[in-house]
């Protein structure tokens, strides 16, 4: 007799089966339910995207969602950088591959003419407040990164992210690539946050460009 036969022909197997698959569902579920929340709180940021942007987006959405299916998941950590794993960037690898790394890539180098690198960039580099009210608010419109123009678009993850996850991941990023910049406090987050607590439009690169 096959194993699965035999294995199904067991009553003693049906109760273990079942609830191996509640906990499958349960888990299931659960990620629905954060992906959902997450999409709600982006809806108007996701909507003002040019049509190739949100191409490119629901794409890396739909690769991660199959992931998950499948069983597989984005690397952690230890395994993106396993010497940040145990120190206080551990927090900002994490948020940064389950957050950035879909377009700007693990290596940091982006996407030739869709996402511009953030290995190298003048905007990663400068003055904390310009990553911060990026991240915060986003950017639409051309920008010029590393002497290359892209014209796409950046959600705002200023609903999604708290200041201590944004300090972290940002830390991450100006240190990483051979970045050296200096680390972003949850405090400097906090006081851009409240400096920018009007706004309600993602930011164009001259209005950046101000900020430096």
């Amino acid at each position: 007799m096959p194993i699965w036969s035999r294995r199904w022909s067991d009553p003693r197997s049906w109760g273990r089966s079942e609830r191996r698959l509640n906990a499958t569902r349960a888990v299931l579920l659960s990620r629905v339910y954060r992906s959902v929340s997450i999409l709600l709180k982006l809806t108007p940021s996701i909507l003002s995207m040019p049509l190739i942007c949100m191409r490119t987006l629901l794409a890396a959405a739909v690769g991660v969602s199959a992931l998950s299916v499948v069983g597989a998941r984005p690397p952690l950590a230890a395994e993106v950088a396993p010497r940040a794993a145990h120190s206080s960037q551990g927090v900002g690898v994490n948020k940064y591959v389950e957050v950035c790394a879909a377009c700007h890539q693990l290596s940091g180098l982006g996407i030739e003419g869709a996402f511009p690198p953030l290995a190298g960039s003048e905007w990663v580099l400068g003055r904390a407040d310009v990553p911060i009210a990026i991240v915060l608010h986003g950017v639409q419109g051309e920008i010029n990164v590393k002497g290359k123009k892209y014209n796409s678009a950046m959600m705002a993850w200023g609903g999604v992210i708290n200041d201590d996850d944004l300090a972290a991941t940002l830390t991450y990023v100006r240190t990483q690539w051979g970045n050296r910049a200096a680390p972003v406090t949850a405090a400097q987050v906090k006081a851009v946050r409240a400096k920018l607590a009007q706004r309600t439009t993602p930011f164009t690169a001259a209005e950046l460009q101000a900020l430096k």
